[in-house]
């Protein structure tokens, strides 16, 4: 088969995240830090899931911008393992995907959900006739807005952080009202990863903050405020199709790092993870899923990603809590693969089905960045 894998920030749409010039050259710095990361993760994905297919028998077609054709992320000469369609002008990067995808059998998109990034893209191609190996419009949309979300879980009963936009908590503040007595957290209601996350002490902190932030406060409605939760970092992966087919989890590494800037908050940075959870039953990890996915209205395909909570003394998947969905590959695929091999990309095709992974024994252990 013929497969285009198109990344957003390689593939000549960096525009998209950067924008237009900011007065506020402190919000430029931070943005230009959130493109560095997504940038590295990114190119990291399309080369390891660009790998696998190949292996598998595949030609695969991506897009790279013309200034990134030779280079990998650290500026070193590169080998390719895909077909490259060159992306000379940033302003026209969608044209330069669609001739692509055109001429492929099936495309798979790796995009933030920033400012609904992903779910556009995905929708564009689709609206030339493009096959695209992702779950559709209404799935995207939920999966991806986090306050959207929030409310999908607690509609069906689940287990999710009490959930309000930051102008909703600027307001109820104002009227003497509190999220509780301990940490919450800022993040992006569409934000991808730890992009832009930042964890406060309390109410009073964050209330503080915004005070000398006013950027944020005037876009209230684009940020999410939710109480931090205790509990082990895990996440899971789905293959999704007409059964779901369930990878596993691992545990991630959550970082908390001092603002330069502003001693009021810490960074929360993700940094990498491990596995396999040797004291998680695959049964349990599969139901908790599935709970999770059809709590979400709309359908799901491809590969999607679940981050969630193991609470202390959990006793069993009930209790779990899930924190969001990515709609699309993350980048623990680079983790995923050192268990099933460059078939993994198959698998994500629905071309092989996975035969051991039911079994956690035979899983070797990982570690990845």
């Amino acid at each position: 088969m013929k497969i285009a894998v198109l990344e957003l920030l390689s593939g000549g749409g960096i525009q998209e995240l950067i924008g237009p010039p900011l007065a506020d050259q402190g919000l430029e710095s931070k943005r230009a830090e959130v493109c560095q990361s997504l940038f590295r993760e990114g190119w990291a994905m399309l080369h390891a899931l660009a790998s696998d297919l190949q292996q598998c028998g595949h030609q695969v077609l991506t897009c790279l911008d013309a200034i990134l054709i030779h280079l990998d992320p650290d500026g070193h000469e590169s080998s390719q393992p895909f077909d490259v369609r060159i992306c000379n002008n940033r302003l026209e990067w969608f044209t330069c995907w669609l001739h692509a995808a055109t001429e492929a059998d099936i495309t798979i998109v790796i995009a933030p959900e920033i400012d609904k990034i992903l779910a556009t893209t995905v929708s564009r191609l689709r609206e030339h006739g493009v096959k695209v190996l992702a779950p559709d419009l209404c799935f995207l949309r939920a999966s991806s807005d986090k306050l959207l979300f929030a409310a999908a879980m607690h509609d069906s009963k689940l287990l999710h952080p009490s959930t309000q936009t930051l102008q909703s908590f600027l307001q109820s503040s104002k009227s003497g009202k509190t999220i509780g007595l301990g940490s919450i957290v800022l993040k992006r209601r569409d934000g991808a990863g730890c992009a832009d996350m930042k964890r406060f002490e309390n109410d009073h902190s964050l209330w503080t903050w915004c005070l000398s932030n006013l950027s944020h406060a005037e876009h209230g409605e684009d940020w999410i405020v939710q109480p931090w939760l205790q509990g082990d970092a895990r996440s899971l992966a789905v293959i999704a199709g007409r059964s779901n087919l369930i990878l596993g989890a691992v545990a991630q590494r959550i970082q908390l790092l001092p603002s330069e800037s502003d001693a009021s908050h810490a960074l929360v940075q993700y940094a990498g993870g491990f596995g396999p959870l040797g004291d998680v039953k695959m049964q349990h990890i599969e139901m908790f899923a599935n709970r999770v996915l059809n709590a979400i209205p709309g359908t799901p395909a491809g590969w999607i990603g679940i981050d969630f909570l193991i609470p202390k003394g959990a006793r069993d998947s009930v209790e779990w809590v899930p924190i969001e969905i990515n709609p699309r590959l993350t980048t623990s695929y680079i983790g995923y693969r050192e268990w099933y091999g460059a078939s993994l990309g198959d698998m994500l095709l629905g071309i092989q089905a996975d035969s051991h992974s039911r079994d956690y024994s035979r899983f070797p252990s990982i570690d990845f960045h």
